[in-house]
């Protein structure tokens, strides 16, 4: 590497060395002609990037090593994404073009690193964030290994990431949580998503992460205890079945952990499968890897006391297997023990890239690919934007699978948590369009009941039934959101239309001057976003005559809370020159700033209708107003998405005022449960409930709830309460608008 010699210092070109040497050390395998291929594809990079460094200060030549090093090592890809790793942002960041790629290394390359490449600054108007993630969006069914070598690259930046400035490396994280993470997951990739969502966690809340990591690092010495007393039951009993194996202990990723605890509760040691143990076992010849699952399954709960069986042989969509079992284990705790065979173990390691090398052997992997061929339908769907379509991936990426049979007995795999209304679009569109229920292991059942592991489905049918509007509500499956919004776009054009025509003429009956601001108020008062929406349900009948007349005729439109005042921190780049610099070379500091506001420059976004004690973000229009939104919302996420900027946002305080939230509802019908929820809520929490919208359904009743709490304790005692009435099967807050 002589030709390096002439851009680095000697410590810096001995570390360039050591992960040159570190590269080729991993690439053994291949021909003389591929590694001179990957020498001069190292030489380009560096004439190409010559006096670039990272914001760290370390050349940037490091990076696209240390890229193709993951590619090889974590992902499993071959010496040609390796290559293209070392050269992925030539096109990006020097004056050197694709063509320029296509004559030195040939088109194959330059393919891949087009994927690779941003989309320029000036692209027709166009959001280029947006632009970026449909092109990487596309490539996954083009040519897989782009996506790969993307995540390699984003890992890589991401365990770089402390150089550079605070309000980056929190757009960096958000955009890697709400992206990447689930992408890698997608792809089987677990400890490249356990990474990515732990770093991610790690910029955004650090006190957070700080405190979960060194909880952990506690329970470090009881976790080796268990491990070791493991070991020593069960290695004789498998050793004397002849099987040679690993024992390796487990544990959640920091993330996964902080979402568990928040979601359910718990603390650390109250999670069942916060550590497992992993037995991964060299694979007997002509002995099923299923067979041999269960086998060494019954050597554990021969020694370890059962708790429950999870059979995950049957491979998942991202092609991960594995069986699952949960014993008592030598401290008398539940802990979790995980069977697979090299294979497998591989295979939930590198997930997609793995596959590739079992695909002849194991014709079933394919079924891995599935989901691949459909992103495209998704891209090509001009029904709804590029935002949404990715958010319906994204939470579609997110659930764990369930498997759910037809009454032939099919196998049909579905997102946890999935709907009756789910499985019947799963089925066939019309089969959907069309359900009224089914029947669920012999039992009948409604179109929003949700499905378990193992369930037998029949769906139930009727000729006059249509979607509804609520059962984009009830769906989670993109295919099936998919189609309802084609559907309802299409009826709410006809409706919009409708409504119109009635407008005009009340406008012209009672002689409405259309640019007034009572004209406006309509609207505003009834919490309708804009005239669309507004005539939408005037064309449905939600919105008669008699009351446009009614509001039309009422002045005092009554504002329903006072703004809290909250602690927005903003980050100001400032230049500071040298003054010992001839050329004045600059440097660029950091610093922060609180400002309290008290509802003059900013506003609660309807979508997710944030109270005190929520988690808020917020996010900065063009006019300087900032928007809080709560950090679960999905219109949250896709502004993030979007490239909206950030602001950091806490509140201060809640002088009591009453905040308008909705509760969703949902119990067994019988007499009086609606006075006893009315008189729990307006009685015994003295709350003021503004609507109340009960209705029954096969012995079953729900409904929402509007009122006015003060913050979130209030409203979690509240609810807790309504929970603890007979016949109570959930009550949940949700948004109060679409």
């Amino acid at each position: 590497m002589e030709f390096l010699h002439k851009f680095f210092e000697d410590h810096e070109l001995r570390f360039i060395e050591q992960k040159f040497e570190e590269l080729l050390s991993l690439l053994n395998k291949y021909p003389v002609d591929k590694i001179n291929l990957i020498r001069r594809a190292v030489e380009f990079a560096y004439e190409a990037h010559t006096d670039n460094r990272r914001q760290s200060g370390e050349p940037f030549i490091i990076h696209p090593i240390e890229v193709a090093i993951i590619t090889i090592s974590e992902i499993g890809l071959d010496i040609d994404s390796a290559i293209c790793a070392i050269m992925h942002d030539i096109v990006e960041d020097t004056e050197h073009t694709l063509d320029d790629i296509t004559q030195n290394f040939g088109q194959q390359y330059s393919d891949v690193i087009d994927g690779l490449t941003k989309i320029n600054d000036v692209y027709d108007g166009k959001n280029i964030q947006i632009e970026n993630f449909k092109k990487i969006l596309l490539s996954i069914p083009e040519n897989i290994h782009i996506i790969l070598i993307k995540l390699a690259d984003r890992l890589h930046n991401m365990r770089t990431m402390d150089a550079m400035p605070k309000k980056k490396q929190f757009k960096k994280a958000g955009e890697t949580l709400h992206i990447y993470a689930p992408l890698a997951h997608k792809l089987g990739l677990y400890e490249i998503k356990n990474e990515l969502e732990d770093l991610s966690f790690k910029y955004r809340e650090e006190e957070k992460y700080k405190a979960l990591a060194a909880t952990i690092k506690e329970s470090q010495p009881k976790r080796d205890w268990i491990h070791k007393k493991f070991e020593e039951v069960i290695s004789p009993a498998l050793t004397s079945a002849g099987y040679n194996f690993k024992i390796i202990p487990r544990i959640r990723s920091i993330y996964s952990t902080y979402q568990k605890c928040q979601t359910e509760k718990l603390q650390i040691d109250e999670m069942s499968d916060f550590f497992a143990i992993r037995i991964v076992f060299q694979s007997k010849p002509s002995i099923a890897e299923r067979i041999q699952c269960f086998e060494i399954y019954s050597h554990v709960t021969e020694k370890f006391y059962p708790k429950s069986l999870v059979d995950r042989i049957i491979e998942k969509k991202n092609s991960y297997e594995a069986l699952h079992a949960k014993v008592m284990g030598p401290h008398n705790d539940w802990i979790e023990v995980q069977i697979l065979s090299e294979r497998m173990d591989e295979i939930s390691r590198r997930g997609y890239a793995a596959t590739e090398k079992y695909i002849e052997l194991h014709s079933s992997q394919k079924e891995s690919k599935k989901w691949i061929e459909t992103i495209k339908d998704h891209l090509n769907d001009d029904s709804s934007s590029i935002i949404d379509i990715f958010e319906d991936i994204r939470q579609s990426i997110f659930s764990s699978e369930i498997y759910v049979f037809t009454p032939k007995g099919e196998i049909k795999i579905l997102p946890r948590n999935s709907t009756v209304l789910d499985f019947a679009f799963e089925l066939h569109t019309e089969i959907g369009s069309h359900c009224i229920g089914a029947i669920v292991n012999h039992k009948n059942v409604s179109k929003r009941h949700i499905l378990q592991n193992a369930d037998q489905v029949e769906v139930l049918t009727a000729e006059n039934q249509s979607p509804n509007e609520h059962w984009i509500d009830i769906v989670s499956l993109p295919k099936a959101k998919d189609f309802l919004r084609d559907y309802f776009k299409k009826e709410k054009s006809s409706f919009i239309e409708q409504g119109k025509l009635i407008f005009d003429e009340f406008i012209i009956t009672f002689r409405i001057d259309t640019g007034s601001s009572s004209f406006k108020s309509i609207y505003n008062s009834l919490y309708y976003k804009n005239m669309d929406d507004f005539y939408y349900r005037i064309g449905k009948g939600e919105i008669n005559n008699h009351i446009l007349e009614k509001t039309f005729r009422t002045n005092n439109f009554i504002k329903l809370l006072e703004f809290p005042r909250i602690q927005v921190t903003r980050f100001f780049d400032f230049l500071k020159f040298s003054k010992n610099s001839e050329n004045k070379d600059s440097e660029t500091k950091e610093l922060q700033n609180a400002i309290i506001l008290d509802g003059s420059n900013y506003n609660l976004a309807e979508c997710c209708n944030p109270i005190p004690g929520d988690s808020v973000v917020g996010f900065q229009t063009a006019n300087g107003t900032i928007t809080l939104h709560n950090t679960e919302c999905s219109k949250a996420n896709k502004l993030a998405i979007n490239g909206s900027t950030e602001i950091h946002v806490e509140w201060i305080t809640s002088k009591f005022e009453s905040f308008l939230v909705r509760l969703k509802i949902e119990g067994i019908d019988r007499l009086k449960i609606a006075a006893e929820i009315t008189h729990t809520i307006s009685q015994k929490f003295d709350v003021n409930m503004k609507n109340l919208n009960l209705r029954s359904d096969d012995s079953m009743f729900f409904g929402e709830i509007d009122l006015y709490v003060y913050d979130t304790k209030h409203l979690n005692t509240l609810i807790e309460e309504l929970k603890n009435l007979d016949g109570i099967t959930s009550v949940e807050r949700f948004t109060l608008y679409e």
